[in-house]
């Protein structure tokens, strides 16, 4: 949720042990998920797939949507397509649902024989991405493209404006090892946070694909980011506290 970074909390612990009398209690059910629509729902946005390609993303405030400010997040390659990802579906498995996270399962086949492995963890405020693949396919296999202005940034300073105006912005391949980038506006923002090795940062705001935006890689397996969404930011101060909170792991003790 919104605890800080290196906050303590003390919490007491209550279960009822099945050899108890008494009607067993147990939490209320509830879901992210709506199946008809194919989208996921949380209090902090809305996220569409189609032909199992994340295909929407929206910042919501007070249980409203806002605009759509994400037009895709694809698997990006010369051999497969710069700006689509054509191709078939071989599995779409909702893993898991529940009230606090919901797990959806893609894999799904490319053009040039390419075929990833998708696994979308949806939590109230974020969702992570872990990305496995059969052969190497350029390196880029998160790439977001945009639909609305914002201002992008990320940990080693630079900046740009994503507008479809411009090309690699000095910003393309200058980021070394990222931690983390973020794309902002007034009604929404959403941060990426590096949760596996990267090797730097794509960026190209040209053409249809606005901003073309994504984490650069090597790997093949246990590839894994997150991105948090925010409903709106005037910098990117929020970005550096997500990468805390995700990069320090939650610890636990028993008293």
């Amino acid at each position: 949720g919104k605890l800080a970074a290196n906050a303590t909390r003390r919490l007491m612990v209550l279960w009822r042990d099945t050899a108890s009398p008494g009607p067993a209690s147990y939490a209320p059910g509830a879901s992210f998920w709506r199946e008809a629509q194919q989208t996921i729902v949380t209090p902090a946005y809305e996220a569409r797939f189609e032909h199992g390609t994340l295909t929407f993303l929206a910042a919501r405030k007070d249980g409203v949507t806002g605009r759509q400010f994400l037009k895709s997040l694809i698997l990006s390659s010369a051999e497969t397509g710069w700006s689509d990802e054509d191709g078939k579906v071989e599995e779409f498995q909702v893993e898991h649902s529940g009230p606090v996270r919901t797990i959806i399962k893609v894999r799904k086949a490319l053009k040039a024989g390419v075929v990833y492995e998708k696994r979308y963890t949806f939590y109230p405020q974020r969702f992570d991405v872990e990305i496995t693949l059969n052969k190497s396919a350029g390196g880029l296999y998160s790439r977001a493209h945009y639909v609305e202005q914002g201002t992008y940034t990320d940990d080693k300073g630079n900046k740009a404006t994503v507008d479809g105006k411009g090309d690699g912005e000095d910003v393309y391949g200058k980021n070394r090892n990222p931690k983390w980038y973020a794309v902002f506006a007034r009604d929404w923002a959403h941060s990426c946070v590096a949760l596996s090795p990267f090797d730097h940062i794509a960026y190209w705001d040209a053409g249809g694909g606005w901003g073309a935006i994504g984490l650069t890689t090597g790997q093949l397996k246990g590839i894994r980011m997150s991105y948090v969404i925010h409903s709106g930011a005037s910098d990117a101060a929020f970005a550096e506290e997500d990468h805390r909170r995700l990069t320090t792991p939650m610890t636990l003790a028993w008293e």
